[in-house]
Parts: C-alpha cells; structure tokens; sequence
C-alpha cells in the first residue's frame, strides 16, 4: 500500500511538471504596467514576467515600495495569479492579485490594507527604444534667479504642505512638503541640475525623469549602491558616487532617450546608456508612453538646487 501511495505521488507530481512545462506562458512574460485604482485616484505600480524552470518568476514595483520578488504565480491561460509580501504596507498578509488577460491587458482586482476588494489594470510596457540620432532644441533655463515666481513650475499637490523657497537663485526644500513638477511635459531630453545637501540629519530627495524614474539625492553613506546616490532608484547602481564640490554642490548631466539613461555626476559617467526597467517607486502615473514633468521630490526634505537646464529633443 506505502508503495503504492508513493508511486501516486510521484505519478501526480510528474503530471504537475508536464503540466507546467507544456504550459505557454509568453502571453504574460515581460513588463507591465499597471494602475491600481484607490478610491478614485489611479495608484501606478509595475510588474516583470519570467520563465523560470517551467514557471514564473518576476518583481514588482507599487505602494512605497521599490522593486520585490514575487512569491507566487500562476497562469493557466486566461488567469493570472501573483503575490508578493508587504514590505511598508499596513498589513501582515501576503498581497495578491487575479486578472483575466485578453491579448495585452490584464484586468482583476487585489485587495488593499483593509481587506476590501479594488480593480487594477495593466497593459504591455512600451518597449522605448534607443535613438542614436536624436535632434536636440536650444536648452532652455528652468531654474533662473530673475525669475522669482518659478513660472516654469508647480507644485503637484495644492492642498499638501510646501516647503520650496526660492531666493538668489537658489531653490530649497526645507521642511519637507509637496513635490515641485515642471509645467511643460518632455519625453526625450538631456537635463542639467545643480544640487547641495547642507546641514546634518536626514537629507534626501531625488529628480523624477518624465515623473517616473527617480534619480536619488541622498549623501553617500550606507545606502545600497541601486538605492543611494546617482542610483535609478531600486533598479541600477552608479559605477561611482563622485564626491561634490568644496562648497558642496553637485552636478547630474542627464540624457533620456527612450527609456535609456546616461548620467555624468560630477564629472564622470556614472551610468552609461543604462536600460531602466520600469517606474521607481513614488512615480506619479505607469504610462511609460507618454511625455511626462520633470520632477523634484520634496516629501524628504534638506536640499538646494539651482541652475536646472533642459535640452529636449526636437523628434
């Protein structure tokens, strides 16, 4: 009787396996991006699909979160299951989702920190491609001293607190507040910031390329490299963290061309056309297609910046 039990066993384990690898799972492979909708507003997050001994792996961006590997998935088909361990969320429960995927979409619900159910949808990341013979426009100043209003700037949110000052062409954000955004939206373009970190205690803050991928702004310190400074936030670490300036400022020289980086940080090339995989954490949409602000994070707190420059592409 044991023996037979076992041969059932590994009879029902082999058909599972079978199973598995017979599976077509290229449907779901791949990056996506998702909008999570929370009482009306669109929350972005991010998902990665791969093959992995006949089943699925992959990583997810979301909540206040940077990139986390899956726990569990599962595609029979036509519906596809994952889920991932909260990480800053306000719960103790693994975080799940059920969509039903029709060609490029994926349509379900999860549940958020109260157990409640609400929808998400996603689609299939662009690929954005790079171009070797991008066109740029005459750079235009962002950032300029007589300009005291900031006209080429907003703030993303009127009703958050705002800790942006503006004086002798000096931008600082001190005490934390509201995100400061560009007007004008861009897609391709090359970006030159200035930036300072004085003081002591926490300081950090980050520019956010087309609202979506964080640059990060941190002194260099115990960070890991994909989280500290000069780093695509969760993703890619800089090959160096250059030291500033005697007076401490600092300098990103940034081009965009698809979803393709290079970074020179005081000096030296840091990231060289270096592929960003999805949105960071604490982007403002998951519609990696279209052009989006430059933005400047000032939920954190204790940073200067000044003489901030655009070039962008003309095509």
């Amino acid at each position: 009787m044991r023996m037979f039990r076992t041969v059932l066993i590994i009879s029902a384990l082999c058909c599972r396996l079978a199973a598995q690898q017979s599976m077509d799972y290229s449907p779901v492979l791949g990056r996506w991006d998702l909008t999570i909708i929370r009482g009306g507003e669109e929350d972005p997050a991010w998902l990665e699909l791969a093959g992995d001994n006949g089943g699925l792996t992959g990583r997810y961006v979301g909540g206040n979160s940077h990139a986390r590997p899956l726990l569990y998935t599962h595609f029979d088909g036509r519906e596809l299951v994952f889920s991932f361990a909260p990480r800053l969320e306000r719960r103790q429960d693994d975080i799940l989702f059920k969509g039903v995927v029709e060609q490029d979409r994926v349509e379900g619900e999860t549940t958020n920190d109260r157990g409640e159910f609400i929808p998400f949808r996603a689609v299939r990341a662009p690929e954005l491609p790079f171009r070797a013979d991008v066109r740029w426009g005459e750079p235009v100043r962002l950032l300029a001293a007589e300009d005291l209003s900031l006209s080429k700037w907003r703030v993303e949110r009127d009703d958050a607190p705002n800790g942006w000052s503006f004086e002798n062409g000096v931008l600082t954000n001190t005490p934390p507040g509201v995100n400061l955004l560009t007007v004008e939206d861009y897609m391709d373009f090359k970006l030159h910031v200035e930036f300072r970190l004085p003081g002591e205690g926490p300081r950090n803050s980050g520019v956010y390329l087309r609202g979506r991928y964080e640059i990060q702004i941190v002194p260099p310190r115990n960070y890991e490299m994909h989280r500290g400074a000069g780093s695509i936030y969760g993703y890619i670490a800089p090959s160096v963290i250059p030291p500033p300036a005697d007076d401490g400022w600092s300098v990103f020289d940034i081009t965009l061309i698809g979803r393709w980086v290079t970074l020179i940080y005081n000096g030296e090339t840091v990231l060289e056309k270096q592929e960003i995989p999805g949105i960071t954490v604490g982007a403002r949409d998951s519609h990696e297609g279209e052009p989006g602000p430059v933005l400047l994070q000032g939920n954190h707190g204790g940073v200067q910046y000044r003489n901030i420059i655009i070039a962008p592409a003309l095509d």
